[in-house]
């Protein structure tokens, strides 16, 4: 029956990550996880998985109060039948990646906790990926550990983001091809408002060249990089002053 229950969770579990590339799974996807995990919690009553996929809807819901608390101990606490291994880290990714994404100051150190807890167990990770064969789930070591040089850039502890973004770049060397590696270099080096500060730091310009991709013109890069931000920025302001002008027009025929 636990056996049963687990199957059952690895089937929730795989038909969220058909969507993991969006952020949010579709309807259907969510609505079969969830036939998936009601049905685990009928055969083992407060199951792992089930218990962690409910807490990752209120994620996808974004009920932050509720979800944070509800994964912190769907992920920590003990249960009948435990949760698939790499459930666990897609997880803990995603509310990471949530928390990130808000740009709360406040939640910056709870995000280190969450990311460092998901970096131990990347070698899961890496394992359940090579069984279920999702290229996402193998993407994940390099997402957490990039995250949490992130974090750290935020927090202004230099050090341990220029360490930490220097071991994700070395394992997307492994893990990506060339133009994926380059494009998430570029990332980094120009675009991530987390790293804003960070890029600041004189040690960020040796470290740019050391995980630069071989034959990367930072001059060049650079001016391509500017005059692709300076369009970004007129087209952002040109849509915002069209919503303005619709939504003053709105208000006069009312």
């Amino acid at each position: 029956v636990e056996l049963a229950a687990e199957t059952l969770g690895e089937m929730a579990y795989e038909r969220i990550l058909k969507d993991h590339s969006r952020g949010k799974p579709g309807r259907i996807s969510r609505e079969r996880a969830k036939e998936y995990t009601d049905a685990a919690e009928v055969l083992v009553a407060g199951n792992g998985a089930t218990k962690l996929m409910r807490a990752m809807f209120l994620l996808y819901d974004e009920d932050f109060d509720d979800a944070y608390p509800a994964l912190d101990k769907a992920t920590t606490g003990a249960a009948p039948c435990p949760a698939p291994q790499g459930l666990v880290v897609f997880a803990l990714t995603m509310q990471a990646r949530s928390m990130l994404e808000r740009k709360n100051a406040d939640l910056d150190a709870a995000v280190v906790d969450v990311l460092k807890r998901a970096i131990d167990m990347k070698q899961i990770a890496f394992d359940e990926a090579s069984r279920l064969d999702k290229d996402e789930l193998r993407s994940l070591p390099y997402e957490n550990l990039y995250n949490l040089g992130c974090a750290y850039a935020r927090q202004k502890k230099n050090t341990d983001a220029l360490e930490r973004l220097g071991e994700a770049m070395k394992l997307a060397k492994l893990l990506f091809e060339e133009d994926r590696y380059g494009n998430s270099f570029r990332y980094m080096w120009f675009w991530d408002e987390d790293l804003e500060e960070l890029r600041k730091d004189p040690k960020f310009e040796e470290f740019a060249k050391t995980h630069a991709p071989k034959g990367f013109d930072f001059v060049k890069e650079l001016e391509k990089a500017q005059k692709e931000k300076a369009r970004q920025d007129k087209a952002k302001a040109e849509q915002e002053a069209a919503n303005k002008k619709a939504k003053e027009k709105e208000g006069a025929g009312q």
